[in-house]
């Protein structure tokens, strides 16, 4: 009786953390391994390198990631 009023916000609240999580750098970046990098911290690496040539490589990446994100809440939701 209460989950049919709990679901909507639960749905909400889940897509936006897997959002998150799924685009974020930091933890990986700080914790993880060095090979494979994820994807996140691969576009932010490209991003503060210094040669120029590296910067549109990371702007595609954040596309990617935006475009798999909007995907996966796609097909989530």
């Amino acid at each position: 009786m209460l989950w049919p009023l709990l679901l909507p916000g639960m749905v909400r609240a889940s897509t936006l953390v897997f959002a998150f999580a799924f685009g974020s750098f930091q933890v990986p970046y700080l914790l993880g391994q060095t090979f494979p990098p994820t994807l996140p911290v691969l576009a932010y690496r490209n991003y503060i390198d210094v040669d120029l040539n590296a910067r549109p490589q990371a702007m595609a990446l954040s596309v990617i990631i935006g475009a798999l994100i909007v995907s996966l809440v796609a097909v989530y939701v």
